[in-house]
């Protein structure tokens, strides 16, 4: 039984130093970078929409875009899920969906249809955007399901 522990202790370990290294390190300055890492994940719509609201500047969007493009890593699909994982928490991406549904009665917004959903697709400068954005879809689309099981 020790070892099966130890080799679990191993393994955690392993996932902790992976997680570690996708923290982003930045050009910002080092308060900027903390005053960015301290608001994630937004845990509120009126956070969200706070946010958003800040996004529209131009200076503020590129320290969000620097910031996010610290996360990428060879597989896009990890980037990406990293990215939404940091940004959003789950109370947050439940209240979205992708793109409007033709047959949905809910009055929820589109995230594809904000700053965030661009920046995070700049910031994975992917050559297959379409995939990304499926990516986003399905991760939107789970959040229900990720509160459940927490």
């Amino acid at each position: 039984m020790k070892k099966g522990f130890a080799e679990q202790r191993l393994l955690v370990n392993d996932v902790i130093t992976k997680l570690n290294s996708l923290q982003p390190t930045s050009s910002l300055g080092d308060g900027e970078t903390s005053n960015l890492f301290m608001r994630f994940p937004l845990q509120s719509m009126e956070n969200f929409d706070t946010f958003e609201k800040e996004l529209e500047g131009e200076e503020f969007r590129n320290k969000v875009l620097t910031y996010l493009s610290k996360f990428e890593t060879s597989e896009e699909r990890s980037s990406i899920l990293a990215m939404l994982r940091h940004v959003l928490g789950n109370e947050v991406a439940v209240g979205f969906t992708y793109t409007t549904s033709k047959c949905s009665n809910l009055a929820k917004p589109n995230f594809s249809s904000t700053i965030l959903h661009r920046i995070i697709l700049d910031a994975a400068k992917s050559s297959s955007p379409e995939q990304n954005k499926k990516i986003i879809q399905n991760w939107i689309r789970n959040a229900s399901i990720r509160m459940k099981s927490h």
